[in-house]
């Protein structure tokens, strides 16, 4: 170690720095804040302080490869060194020495933090591997909150290539001046959707308004013309013409009603 006056700086050179709290356990990882290259077991359990023993030490990155280098903080209760929180930073390596890997990639991890309740029994941890897939959970079996607030000037911007959203419960999107929504497709899959603010006025749904209502309606109006202009030709009225082509007109209408439906906005109910 090296005081340096002139400098107003204090340096060491060492292969790990380590600074122990009057907690630590040397079995464990626990009450330490360690640096550079990283050993496992910690050295402070060893009685043999032999080089050949302490190099052994040292985790390679693989076999005959460079050293692993980590950056490592733990806090811990006195009481059985519960966990208060971790901070792990370059190579993940645990207590017996293999590397952590992310449960989702299975890739090695590179950055791992740790928080726990009052009683060590919920955490929060947020990882992330070496190919820079990141993970935030709460693994908090009661009910929490997670506020986050940006400021009512702030302009928040996501770009992604797939977002979902997950609400066990329920949720509620509020835009006080308008939204708008801009997709080659928009689906909107649950079985009651309202409109509006009290949404009490059903919805038209186009295709069983069509074959229900209106062609059977306009199918009857043109066979009501139709008998108009027969009776108009009995009795020799000069309405036939008119009444003729009304009914052939109402029954081109008929035909022409299933292109009035729109292709993109479909409704089901």
């Amino acid at each position: 170690m090296e005081l340096s006056p002139s400098r107003l700086e204090v340096s060491a050179i060492a292969p790990t720095h380590k600074r122990r709290l009057m907690l630590h356990d040397p079995q464990n990882l626990d009450n330490i804040e360690r640096f550079g290259i990283v050993r496992r077991p910690d050295l402070t359990s060893f009685t043999n302080r032999q080089l050949a023993p302490v190099i052994q030490t040292f985790v390679r990155l693989e076999p005959l490869g460079e050293f692993a280098q980590e950056y490592y903080r733990s806090i811990n209760r006195q009481d059985n060194g519960k966990i208060v929180s971790i901070e792990h930073d370059g190579d993940i390596v645990g207590l017996d020495g293999t590397f952590d890997t992310s449960p989702s990639t299975n890739k090695r991890l590179r950055y791992k933090r740790v928080w726990a309740d009052k009683a060590s029994t919920n955490f929060m941890f947020f990882i992330l591997d070496d190919g820079l897939n990141f993970q935030f959970v709460n693994g908090a079996t009661a009910n929490t909150e997670a506020d986050f607030k940006f400021g009512t000037k702030n302009t928040l911007k996501i770009n992604t290539k797939i977002i979902k959203l997950t609400a066990t419960s329920t949720g509620a999107l509020t835009f006080n001046t308008g939204l708008t929504i801009t997709s080659n497709k928009v689906e909107v899959k649950s079985p009651n959707v309202t409109f509006g603010n009290t949404g009490t006025q059903q919805a038209l749904l186009g295709t069983q308004f069509i074959n229900g209502v209106m062609t059977p309606f306009m199918t009857t109006l043109a066979g009501a013309m139709q008998v108009l202009a027969a009776e108009a030709v009995l009795i020799g009225s000069p309405s036939q013409t008119v009444l003729t082509t009304l009914a052939t007109t109402i029954s081109s209408l008929v035909g022409s009603l299933p292109s009035t439906l729109s292709t993109q906005v479909k409704l089901s109910g």
